[in-house]
């Protein structure tokens, strides 16, 4: 790796994910603590302790962040580091969440009409609710 290419050490802390663009086939290094790296499009989750390196080679951006306590790492010229901000929803993050969000809910809504379903016409009647109700309702 060529020194002289390489930008100062930079912090990655737990529950801060940072973001990486510009990367494709540009190296980071890491020099302490673990780093936990996944790229758009990627399946793989790639775990890098101090002394590894890790040529990026996708395209898009990646996402990097400490596991278990702060990590320092030092990466080639070019790479942009940022903090993670929120994702645009054109993004593969951003549709995944959302869709895992939906799926919650629905699980969610899903269990209390079958709660709901269980009890009896008595006490859904104490409640304000009527058995025929329990398919309309919105959660």
């Amino acid at each position: 790796m060529d020194l002289n290419r390489i930008f100062a050490s930079v912090t990655a802390e737990p529950n801060r994910p940072l973001r990486l663009r510009n990367g494709l086939g540009r190296r980071i290094t890491v020099l302490q603590g673990q780093l936990w790296l996944t790229q758009t499009g990627d399946v793989r989750d790639i775990v890098l302790g101090a002394g590894d390196d890790f040529v990026i080679d996708r395209t898009g951006a990646a996402l990097l962040t400490a596991l278990g306590g702060n990590a320092l790492f030092v990466h080639e010229d070019g790479i942009e580091v940022s903090m993670n901000e929120a994702p645009h929803r054109s993004e593969p993050e951003g549709l995944l969440a959302r869709l895992w969000h939906r799926y919650q809910k629905a699980r969610r809504a899903e269990y209390t009409r079958n709660a709901l379903a269980q009890l009896s016409d008595r006490t859904l009647k104490d409640i304000g609710l009527s058995r025929c109700q329990l398919g309309s309702l919105k959660f």
